[in-house]
């Protein structure tokens, strides 16, 4: 279990993002929300989100949502693994933002997330979501890499989706937008998918380092 301190997160065009780690991750500081099937636990220090054969409902998901909330400008960022990722499983891996501690999808008109999508061809994207069921595929992921990051950025009114270019070094920006402008809201760590979408296969994924560059005050 790790203690919450602060460190220099990563290189971007030059900058570091510093941030305040807040992945202890005890139930003062987050709140559980999951669908039948769906099970979140901590493992060797990570948040765990699985998803078995049989999941069945318009979304059904799992994670934690912070118990405090953003306000103003704010930087937020996680690491995400896949230690059991089949092709074509049809569930996402996000960051999100709620303007209540729901997944968002389905259940909260106002949210945004940073997420990566598994495909029915065998092949994943990165996708930034912003506009309330607006998201557009953007990049290639690679899940052969069991591991990646996301983030999610809004300076002003202006709220950007990122995702960590390991080869490269750097964080790649996948969508903006100016239409996401609600305050206060919650952070989330979720994984996801639809009756329409899921693969009837076990999805096992984890989330790490959720970081804070910003006021979040409960």
């Amino acid at each position: 279990m790790k203690t919450i301190h602060a460190l220099a997160l990563a290189a971007l065009t030059g900058m570091a993002q510093a941030g305040t780690v807040y992945d202890n991750f005890q139930l003062t500081k987050w709140v559980v929300r999951v669908s039948p099937a769906v099970h979140v636990f901590e493992h060797a220090g990570r948040l765990r989100v699985d998803l078995n054969k049989g999941v069945q409902g318009e979304v059904s998901s799992g994670g934690y949502y912070s118990t405090c909330q953003l306000t103003g400008d704010f930087d937020v960022s996680t690491e995400f693994y896949l230690p059991e990722y089949p092709a074509a499983n049809g569930v996402r891996v996000g960051l999100m933002l709620n303007t209540t501690q729901t997944n968002g999808v389905g259940f909260d008109t106002t949210y945004a997330a940073m997420q990566m999508v598994s495909l029915p061809d065998g092949t994943a994207q990165y996708a930034g979501d912003l506009s309330n069921y607006g998201y557009t595929l953007n990049a290639p992921a690679n899940t052969s890499n069991i591991q990646g990051k996301l983030r999610l950025k809004r300076a002003g009114q202006m709220l950007t989706a990122y995702f960590w270019d390991g080869p490269h070094g750097q964080w790649v920006p996948v969508a903006t937008s100016a239409t996401f402008t609600a305050a206060p809201v919650y952070f989330g760590l979720t994984s996801w998918s639809q009756d329409s979408y899921f693969g009837d296969m076990r999805v096992r994924t984890a989330f790490d380092n959720p970081t804070i560059d910003g006021s979040c005050a409960n």
